[in-house]
């Protein structure tokens, strides 16, 4: 089975404030939308990550609720999909 891992693209820089979290690449500087965005910037700026933990962290972020529409599943899903638009210039 193969396994999709997400890295950064050489020369990305993380960009920290009080708050959030984003990335830099030459010049450009793009924060994170939401926290679980910037914890997940985090985790893939500190090292490459698989698309099961990146998916088990966010899913250990719902344990307190999720979209009332959505499934958890669901809403993680989305919640990848959206960091993976968000920051397609960085990965």
């Amino acid at each position: 089975m193969n396994q999709t891992i997400f890295a950064f693209r050489p020369g990305v820089e993380l960009v920290e404030t009080e708050d959030n979290a984003g990335l830099s690449l030459n010049g450009r500087i793009r924060m994170a939308g939401d926290a679980a965005q910037a914890e997940l910037i985090r985790m893939i700026y500190k090292e490459p990550q698989t698309e099961e933990s990146l998916t088990e962290r966010l899913e250990s972020r719902k344990q307190s609720g999720c979209d009332p529409g959505l499934s958890p599943e669901a809403d993680t899903a989305l919640e990848l999909a959206g960091l993976i638009l968000d920051f397609s210039d960085y990965f």
